[in-house]
């Protein structure tokens, strides 16, 4: 029992002294060029200590460093030493580096909207163009175009109204704010000395917003389900249900989310929730056991047991009638 005891402490200190660790509270992520290495590295602002989480050859090219918090993940634009333009995506909590190809030099900046979605301000001659890019494969898709050159790197995201915010100058350098509904693709701008400005970011409180429930079946919370969220087919977030069968997803803007459940044995029936400026409570999912034989739930062999049972019962009625009358 004693070796069982100190093999096992010795695997837990093993795992922690070996293992990375990651944690966004008092952390800022920076990215750092220490000769020709790249690096990314978290920042103590208390202290102004830094720590490096990934190194990597590719210079970053931008200054901008897009954080997906919900998935623990940066990604960052560069260029390789022979000059190509990558897409970088680390995750922080293992400090693996990975890239696709992607125009970088073309770009003002990048900033995280949603899972697996990216945005950029796109300089495509004289059209400036704000686009969503696919950071997996570098794939983009125009979300809007204007005349108004965008001169300072940030795309300044609100989460909760599906905005963008971008600074830049028309063709008479008059300086603009300009803001697009990510929704819609519309811009609208209004004056501001953007000259001045080194950059912008977007700032509010309380703005988010959760939704949570339970995955139930006869009345019990079933414990270890998955749960996931989407919102317009884009998965926004995974959990798992605690042992009383709950669930919650927080951080999340205004949008029709569906939230869909799964766990062997269980069938369920997805649930469609809409964020409107407030928390979305009491979503609960219902689920009923279903047999190991293509989802069939197991009440369904019952009922054919008691539907069987009730016409042979009837027939043996019948022929009973049937020999007491020849006799």
């Amino acid at each position: 029992m004693r070796n069982k005891i100190g093999l096992l402490f010795f695997l837990i200190l093993f795992i922690f002294l070996t293992c990375p660790v990651f944690s966004f509270g008092d952390t800022l992520i920076g990215s750092h060029a220490n000769g020709t290495v790249y690096e990314l590295v978290s920042i103590n602002p208390s202290t102004g200590s830094t720590s490096v989480l990934s190194t990597t050859d590719i210079q970053f090219a931008r200054g901008d460093v897009a954080i997906d918090y919900a998935n623990n993940k940066a990604y960052m634009m560069g260029t390789t030493a022979a000059g190509s333009g990558e897409l970088v995506t680390v995750d922080l909590a293992t400090g693996q580096f990975s890239s696709v190809p992607f125009p970088s030099a073309q770009y003002v900046s990048i900033s995280f909207y949603q899972t697996n979605t990216l945005i950029g301000s796109h300089a495509n001659g004289t059209v400036y163009e704000l686009v969503s890019i696919n950071p997996s494969t570098g794939s983009t898709s125009v979300l809007s175009t204007t005349d108004i050159q965008f001169t300072r790197g940030d795309v300044a995201i609100d989460y909760a109204n599906n905005k963008a915010y971008m600074m830049g100058t028309t063709a008479t350098w008059s300086g603009e704010l300009v803001t697009v509904d990510l929704a819609t693709g519309q811009f609208s701008s209004v004056p501001f000395p953007s000259a001045q400005y080194v950059s912008i970011c977007f700032y509010q409180i309380n703005t988010t917003y959760s939704i949570s429930g339970t995955i139930e079946s006869g009345g019990s919370g079933i414990s270890g389900a998955s749960v996931t969220l989407t919102l317009g087919g884009v998965t926004t977030g995974i959990t798992t249900t605690d042992s009383n069968g709950n669930y919650s997803f927080t951080a999340l803007s205004n949008g029709s989310y569906t939230v869909t459940a799964s766990k062997s044995g269980y069938t369920f029936t997805p649930d469609n929730v809409t964020i409107n400026g407030g928390n979305s409570t009491g979503d609960n999912i219902v689920a009923y056991a279903s047999s190991g034989r293509g989802g069939t739930p197991v009440g369904y062999s019952q009922a054919w047991f008691i539907i069987t049972l009730i016409s042979l019962t009837l027939a043996g009625g019948y022929l009973m009638r049937n020999r007491i009358a020849s006799n």
